[in-house]
C-alpha cells in the first residue's frame, strides 16, 4: 500500500528504513527455519549449522529495528496511522526474533538427532513446516499490505499449527 509523503522526508526515510529491515529480518528467519528443517529432515549438519550460525543477524537486525522504531517515536512522536505502522515494526520484530530463537534451537536438536539412526517418525514435522512457513509468509504480506483482515485472518490458523504441534510431539514421543 503506498502512503502520502510527509512534509518531513526525513520521517519518510527513517519509517521506509524501518519497514525494509523488518522485511529482511522476516526474510532470513523464514530462511533460518527452512535451513533448520531441511537440515533435521533430510540430516544435513550443514544446513543446521547454517540456521544456527545466521542468527546472529537477525540478532543485529532486531537490535537496529527497536533502536529505529524508538527513535522515531522519540524524534517525531507519529499519531494514527504512523503510530501503527512504528509499533506494528517493533511488535513484528519481537515476534520475529522468537522465531529466529526457535530456529536455533531446532538447528542443534537436529544436530545431535543426526548423529542417531534416522527416525521415519519425523515426516510428522513436514506438514507443519509447511503451515508455519505459510503463516509467517501470509503475516508478512499483511504487514506489507497494511492489510488489517489478512491478519486476523492468521491468528485463528494458529490453533491448527498447535494442533499439528501436539500430534507430532505425540507421535515422537511414542
Amino acid at each position: 500500500m503506498e502512503n502520502a509523503k510527509h512534509i518531513l522526508g526525513t520521517f519518510d526515510d527513517a519509517l521506509h528504513s524501518l519497514r525494509e529491515n523488518v522485511l529482511m529480518m522476516a526474510s532470513l528467519t523464514e530462511r533460518n527455519l527452512n535451513n533448520a528443517i531441511e537440515g533435521l529432515l533430510q540430516r544435513d549438519d550443514e544446513l543446521c549449522a547454517l540456521a544456527i550460525a545466521d542468527d546472529a543477524e537477525i540478532d543485529e537486525l532486531e537490535k537496529q529495528i527497536d533502536k529505529e522504531g524508538i527513535d522515531l517515536l522519540l524524534r517525531f512522536q507519529p499519531v494514527a496511522s504512523d503510530l501503527r505502522r512504528v509499533v506494528s515494526a517493533i511488535k513484528l520484530n519481537s515476534n520475529l526474533e522468537r522465531v529466529a530463537d526457535q530456529d536455533v534451537s531446532i538447528g542443534r536438536r537436529a544436530r545431535k538427532l543426526n548423529a542417531h539412526s534416522p527416525l521415519a517418525e519425523l515426516e510428522v514435522i513436514a506438514p507443519m513446516h509447511r503451515h508455519a512457513i505459510a503463516m509467517l509468509r501470509d503475516s508478512m504480506d499483511a504487514y506489507m499490505r497494511e492489510d488489517a483482515a489478512l491478519a486476523r485472518e492468521i491468528k485463528p490458523r494458529d490453533k491448527t499449527l498447535d494442533e499439528l504441534n501436539t500430534n507430532a510431539g505425540r507421535t515422537l514421543t511414542e
